[in-house]
């Protein structure tokens, strides 16, 4: 089945509020879509949340793998209200066998796309408590 992921929203940065007055307004505002608006997608892993408590070894994280509903993830967002090491497995078309890994850490929101070409192929986590995730692709 062909779907579309699309991201609507804004990240605005404003003063703190110290009183009931709206002075200053906002600092700025970023309006915040994916490349293209509308990403085409044929797969998700829905949405998922789990408690991880290895905080010594990354843990793969189910729904983005080889033998799971994404195999090649083209969007990817983790959230953890806690520290956590995600570590994500890129497509590297020059070596297929050999993926390119990159260890992000996170305590919040994190949103990726990727491209089409260098697609996610694996995601693990590294840390104590709940994290949730979701990962869309075309496989």
């Amino acid at each position: 089945m062909s779907m579309n992921a699309t991201l609507t929203g804004a990240l605005v940065v404003s003063p703190q509020t110290v009183s009931d007055e709206a002075f200053p307004s906002a600092i700025g505002t970023v309006s915040l879509e994916f490349s293209p608006r509308q990403k085409p997608i044929q797969v998700g892993s829905g949405y998922n949340h789990r408690n991880v408590n290895s905080s010594g070894a990354f843990v793969p994280l189910s729904g983005v793998g080889a033998t799971d509903a994404v195999t090649q993830g083209l969007v990817l967002y983790v959230r953890a209200k806690v520290p956590f090491q995600v570590r994500v497995s890129v497509f590297n078309p020059a070596v297929p066998l050999v993926p390119d890994t990159a260890i992000i850490p996170i305590t919040g929101t994190l949103l990726i796309e990727f491209d089409p070409t260098r697609y996610l192929v694996l995601l693990e986590a590294k840390g104590s408590g709940l994290i949730e995730w979701l990962v869309v692709g075309n496989q």
